[in-house]
């Protein structure tokens, strides 16, 4: 038996043999774990890219609402406008050629009648 040990020692082909057979041990476990931490950070980015692709469809809308919004302001902008192009031509006119109509006479004042009192 010590014959049998001393020979497994003195021959480093088994103890090489068993050292590889450990070290991919090593090597495939840690892999695996790996894999699955990689795998892990693989499915928290799809979730967070789905959130992400929601919000910007979500953006998308309210950029569109806000849009519209100020297209409508524009729209309402060039309509005062216009009106106060009219308004401005109105007044240049009336500036220009006065047509004050005469003023009517104030109608005489009434004088109130005494108020009584009673005791």
């Amino acid at each position: 038996m010590i014959k049998t040990i001393k020979d497994l020692i003195a021959k480093p082909a088994p103890w090489l043999y068993f050292l590889l057979v450990v070290a991919l041990l090593i090597i495939v476990t840690n892999n695996s774990g790996l894999r699955s931490d990689l795998e892990a950070d693989l499915s928290n980015a799809n979730d967070e890219i789905s959130a992400l692709e929601t919000l910007i469809e979500a953006q998308a809308d309210e950029v569109a609402v806000r849009n519209d919004a100020v297209a409508s302001v524009k729209a309402e902008r060039d309509v005062l406008a216009g009106t106060v192009t009219t308004l401005t031509g109105q007044l240049e006119d009336a500036l220009a050629n006065p047509s004050c109509p005469e003023a009517v006479a104030c109608p005489e004042a009434v004088a109130c009648p005494e108020t009584t009192t009673t005791q």
